[in-house]
């Protein structure tokens, strides 16, 4: 059976958001086993008029990835399988996660092999943000977020970070 929220409840529960960001490299090695996603980019204003604070992952990385609670995805949609390994590199978090040996996997490989996915994108809940701004121009600061996916996309809100590269 289905989860869902009693009626009540729907109104109030946290609603997921996604965020991209874009890149240029795309390697294969490894017969395309493993893929490694710039999964966000921190510090910089992005298309939707958000800025995630470097930090904001730190909670989910430290109580979530043990557990294997983030989840590599195709495009939002279908789940591939877990995030194994993230670490932070400077203004970005990088993941990598094992793509199934199955009909998912092999569309995704193709479709990355091909450029299509060139992009990564994050599925979270924020926890902690606040009103800013930038130059004169509103943001949200992400201060803290819940980090459910990492998935490969089409189209990056931020085009700051690096893309998708099977290795």
């Amino acid at each position: 059976a289905a989860f869902r929220l009693a009626r009540k409840d729907r109104a109030t529960a946290p609603r997921a958001e996604f965020k991209a960001v874009s890149g240029g490299e795309i390697k294969l090695e490894d017969a395309g086993n493993r893929v490694t996603l710039c999964g966000a980019y921190f510090g910089n204003v992005d298309e939707g008029q958000d800025v995630l604070e470097k930090g904001s992952v730190d909670k989910s990385l430290s109580e979530r990835l043990p557990k294997r609670l983030i989840k590599l995805f195709d495009r939002h949609e279908t789940g591939l399988g877990e995030i194994d390994r993230a670490w932070i590199d400077g203004p970005r978090l990088w993941v990598s996660g094992l793509i199934p040996d199955n009909a998912q996997g092999s569309e995704f490989r193709s479709l990355v092999k091909s450029g299509l996915l060139g992009h990564a994108s994050i599925g979270y809940v924020p926890i902690q943000a606040k009103r800013d701004t930038v130059d004169g121009v509103p943001v949200r600061r992400l201060v803290e977020i819940k980090l459910f996916e990492v998935s490969g996309v089409i189209w990056p809100m931020n085009e700051l970070a690096e893309g998708v590269m099977l290795k």
